[in-house]
């Protein structure tokens, strides 16, 4: 009893919401253009300037964004689209890189590690935000055994190593044509997340993201899982 925890602050939300927090796992998922990767993007701002997420409180720190899906010329668009209206301004502790053919399962195609020591230590990066999960890996990502590699991998290497809290981009299963969720259904998006059963219950944080009017681009996003919520 006598052992006292060392001192942990947010990253997002309050001492009692704790959303995400350090070396703890979070994934944003939902169907296509529902603005998952905005979302991120948006936190990662937020972080960086220390100014509230959705409404959350934010502690300032760096942070690191890998996209891993659509090419560099292109991410390197979307930056500039979501940086214009807040001045142009890219904030010095967010760093962005584009690898789309980067596998965390295959081999040191990009050399994370290095990146992390560097970053973690000379420009406080406390947050990683991956997108999307699935091109992490080269295998089925249906697969539990091969999933869980993954996770054993991100858990060691990337929380283990230098603590960082790690959010992931998740996407939904293949709707039925022309389909779209009823936000108001009570079905459980947890269930809709593509990848083996171990992500839902790896993750700590589940945040998903559904349509409600495709035509006018509105989503409900939906706190699915706060497992260290107070």
């Amino acid at each position: 009893m006598a052992w006292q925890p060392p001192k942990v602050t947010n990253l997002v939300g309050n001492p009692k919401q704790n959303i995400v927090v350090p070396g703890s796992r979070t994934i944003i998922y939902g169907q296509w253009q529902t603005w998952k990767s905005m979302l991120t993007m948006d936190m990662g701002y937020a972080l960086t300037t220390g100014t509230p997420w959705l409404g959350f409180p934010t502690m300032r720190s760096g942070v690191a964004i890998l996209q891993i899906e659509i090419p560099k010329y292109m991410f390197q668009q979307r930056m500039i689209s979501y940086l214009a209206p807040r001045n142009n301004i890219m904030p010095p502790n967010l760093f962005v890189a584009s690898e789309p053919f980067y596998k965390m399962d295959a081999g040191p195609q990009y050399d994370l590690d290095t990146q992390l020591v560097m970053l973690t230590r000379n420009y406080g990066v406390r947050t990683i935000i991956i997108d999307p999960l699935y091109r992490t890996i080269s295998r089925d990502v249906n697969n539990n055994h091969e999933v869980s590699r993954l996770l054993d991998f991100i858990d060691e290497k990337i929380i283990g190593v230098h603590g960082l809290a790690v959010v992931l981009v998740g996407h939904t299963k293949k709707p039925n044509m022309d389909e779209v969720v009823d936000p108001d259904s009570g079905r459980d998006m947890a269930h809709e997340l593509i990848g083996a059963s171990f992500l839902a219950n790896w993750a700590d944080t589940l945040i998903s993201v559904q349509h409600t009017n495709p035509a006018l681009d509105e989503v409900r996003i939906t706190y699915e899982k706060t497992r260290h919520a107070l």
